[in-house]
């Protein structure tokens, strides 16, 4: 007669569904930006690189199909997720300077308020300007019209 707790001693322990999704959120969130026209396999392969892990490991947790989760392995993935996260807050600031100064460039009289510049719109208004007529609340007097 067969022992009926051999078999339950062959299974491999499943993944907590939790670390499952988490290892999966990463490695999609390693293959972003999606490309036009880019197949899943290119996709994986940048979050494979990108993570420093195996093409094949990044397959099972694109596709949430891990046997199991070292501990270690999940901890590396997440500071490598985190290590992207900061490259792109890198990036996103290197662009942001870009079009800041981009925008001085268009319109150098533009004087930046608390750090930020008023849409061109609003900075190419006459309205706006100092010194124009309609600028200030005491320029709000009826104009004298003349008919000629």
């Amino acid at each position: 007669m067969q022992n009926p707790n051999a078999n339950l001693q062959n299974r491999k322990a499943p993944v907590m569904p939790d670390v499952a999704l988490e290892m999966h959120a990463i490695v999609r969130f390693a293959a972003e930006p999606p490309r036009p026209g880019e197949t899943a396999k290119a996709a994986i392969r940048r979050a494979a690189r990108r993570l420093r892990i195996s093409y094949r490991r990044a397959y099972t947790f694109w596709y949430r199909q891990p046997a199991a989760v070292r501990a270690e392995e999940a901890d590396a993935l997440r500071a490598a997720r985190l290590d992207l996260l900061a490259l792109r807050q890198r990036q996103l600031e290197h662009e942001l300077l870009a079009i800041r100064a981009e925008l001085n460039e268009e319109d150098p009289r533009a004087t930046p308020v608390d750090g930020f510049r008023a849409p061109v719109a609003q900075r190419n208004d006459p309205a706006t300007e100092p010194g124009v007529r309609g600028s200030s609340a005491s320029d709000h007097r009826p104009q004298r019209m003349t008919v000629t």
